[in-house]
C-alpha cells in the first residue's frame, strides 16, 4: 500500500507559462540532439529552477505549479498525471537511444543524488530494486527496453 507523507486530496496547479515555456519542442529537440548520455540527462532536468526551462519540470510544474500534488516531489506519484508524464520523458530516451543504439544501450552517467555533479555517479553496474515487479536489476538490463527484464518498444 502506498503512503504519502502529508493526507489530503489529490490537487492541481496548472500554471500556463511554465507549460507554454517548459513545453517548447525546441527543448526536446534540444535533448534529442545531445552527444552522449550525460549531456542528454543534464539537458533533461537542466537546473532546478524556474528560471532555466527543461521538459522534466514542465509536466510536474505546469501541471502541478507549486501547490499541486505534482509540483511535490514526495507527493507526486499520488497524481495520475505523473505516470503519463514520466512515460512520455521514457519515450524521449527511447527515440534518444535509436539515434546509435549499440552504442547507447552502454551509456549513463550523471549522478546518484540528483543535481550533485560532482558526487558519485551511476554505472552500468548500479543496482536498482523493482520490488515485486522485478526484484534487482542493473541500470544496464533496464537501459533496453526488449531485452531480459523489460520488453516493450515504441
Amino acid at each position: 500500500m502506498l503512503t504519502f507523507p502529508v493526507k489530503e486530496c489529490l490537487k492541481r496547479d496548472f500554471v500556463p507559462w511554465i507549460m507554454n515555456t517548459f513545453a517548447d519542442p525546441k527543448l526536446v529537440r534540444n535533448v534529442l540532439a545531445q552527444k552522449d548520455y550525460s549531456t542528454f540527462a543534464r539537458e533533461i532536468e537542466n537546473i532546478p529552477s524556474f528560471d532555466s526551462p527543461n521538459i522534466h519540470g514542465s509536466g510536474h510544474f505546469g501541471v502541478g505549479g507549486v501547490l499541486g500534488t505534482i509540483g511535490s516531489a514526495p507527493n507526486s506519484p499520488g497524481d495520475p498525471l505523473f505516470y503519463l508524464h514520466h512515460g512520455n520523458l521514457d519515450h524521449v530516451l527511447w527515440q534518444w537511444q535509436q539515434k546509435d543504439l549499440a552504442t547507447r544501450l552502454n551509456q549513463v552517467g550523471g549522478p546518484i543524488v540528483p543535481f550533485d555533479y560532482g558526487g558519485t555517479n551511476v554505472t552500468l553496474d548500479f543496482m536498482i530494486n523493482l520490488g515485486k515487479l522485478a526484484g534487482d536489476a542493473t541500470l544496464k538490463d533496464l537501459l533496453n527496453t526488449q531485452g531480459g527484464v523489460l520488453c516493450y518498444t515504441y
